[in-house]
């Protein structure tokens, strides 16, 4: 009789708080993803067009590199993807589409860690836009920030694994270094 009231042992029962939880994580997910995508695409267009108040929000501050403007565009598209279930794609699809753009940034990412690491120089940091000889405040021209680079491995590695159920609760990490970017 007692199992009788106890909602939560029974199948397919889910809290109505649970619910509404799960739907602000969902909108703070699309969001943030939409920024993120947004964001990628102002800067990637101001490098094409060289228009200085794209790629910086003040002449006195440094510029967003290209590297980093793909890798936000990436990320944003990789979460977007993976917070998304009303979207008409084949889940299939779907989840290779989100963990290749993943694997793509986690990559950029880890080769901009190893130029760092070993001072050296292999080429993808104006692989996409070359910079100025001496830019504003840069150290290696076209590299992205080193904490920007942590925090695109640290997104990478959570959505690849928050693509598998034995993972799933890394999501809410994931969303938290997310947000660190936004």
């Amino acid at each position: 009789m007692a199992e009788l009231f106890n909602y939560e042992k029974q199948e397919g029962y889910k809290n109505k708080n649970e619910d509404r939880l799960e739907a602000k994580f969902r909108a703070i997910s699309t969001l943030a993803s939409s920024a993120a995508v947004i964001i990628g695409i102002v800067v990637l267009i101001g490098w094409f067009l060289d228009i200085a108040i794209l790629k910086s929000i003040s002449p006195q501050w440094i510029s967003m590199k290209a590297n980093t403007a793909l890798c936000f565009l990436l990320a944003g598209i990789s979460i977007s993807l993976q917070s998304h279930s009303t979207w008409n794609i084949n889940p299939v699809i779907k989840k290779s589409l989100s963990v290749s753009a993943s694997i793509l940034f986690g990559l950029i990412a880890t080769l901009t860690i190893v130029e760092y690491l070993f001072r050296i120089n292999m080429g993808i940091d104006e692989l996409i836009f070359k910079e100025d000889p001496n830019p504003f405040g840069t150290l290696y021209p076209g590299r992205m920030a080193p904490i920007s680079t942590v925090c695109f491995l640290l997104l990478s590695v959570s959505n690849i694994l928050c693509n598998y159920k034995f993972f799933k609760l890394l999501i809410c990490f994931r969303h938290a270094v997310f947000y660190c970017f936004v």
